[in-house]
């Protein structure tokens, strides 16, 4: 099920250095870096503006634009500009960290509250918002440099495993456990819950510990 978004990833990666090296190649100007990120912004906004149709299911708003590449090949390019803001301008980025995480939690409250209408929001504007929610909290995130005790050692971890947990918690364990051992009223369900969280954190560590960290310890070596 998560898998879609891995090719997403990977276009971003292979096309955005294509880019950068072809625009530095024929315009030579050292802000190409920022010209390509915005063009990597604002493209996949106006392909989704040309699909716009009042008519289709929510199947097919999630195949036709949630799960397509071209369709949302901007959510990267978000984290780009903030990280170019981040070196150039790495005072303001300090300064107005409290006033992101601002913006950050009402732009996230707008989504939260109206997820789904009118349609042209929810086929173009609102995949604009969930990245750009993200790049506001990263200011303050980014100050927050070592932790001390059971909590941060516990972020840290969780931090590691996150994208095991990513691949796994959905059809590996929720609908196993949904589909074979369906919860039978709330402290059932709260139970089963606990067991799903356990289950993800618990497998999701063995794979980082056996497989992630020996093959990035092994990239590392070369």
């Amino acid at each position: 099920w998560e898998s879609w978004s891995l090719s997403i990833e990977e276009w971003f990666y292979l096309i955005t250095p294509v880019l950068i090296w072809i625009a530095y190649r024929f315009l030579r100007l050292k802000s190409v870096f920022l010209l390509v990120t915005i063009a990597m912004m604002v493209l996949p906004l106006l392909y989704r503006i040309s699909l716009i149709d009042a008519s289709i299911s929510d199947f097919e708003w999630d195949i036709l634009f949630r799960k397509t590449v071209l369709c949302r090949l901007d959510s990267i390019g978000y984290g780009l500009l903030g990280a170019w803001f981040c070196h150039y301008y790495a005072a303001l980025w300090e300064k107005w960290k409290w006033v992101g995480l601002i913006l950050s939690i009402g732009f996230g409250a707008f989504v939260l509250i109206n997820p789904a209408e009118p349609y042209w929001y929810r086929q173009t504007i609102y995949f604009s918002l969930v990245p750009m929610i993200v790049l506001f909290v990263l200011p303050i995130a980014y100050a927050i440099k070592l932790g001390y005790g059971r909590m941060a050692r516990w972020t840290v971890h969780i931090s590691k495993i996150s994208y095991s947990m990513y691949l796994i918690n959905l059809a590996l364990v929720a609908e196993v456990i949904r589909d074979n051992f369906e919860p039978n009223g709330g402290i059932d369900g709260m139970v089963k819950y606990g067991i799903y969280w356990l289950v993800v954190v618990l497998v999701s560590s063995m794979i980082y510990r056996y497989f992630e960290k020996p093959v990035m310890d092994m990239r590392d070596r070369f």
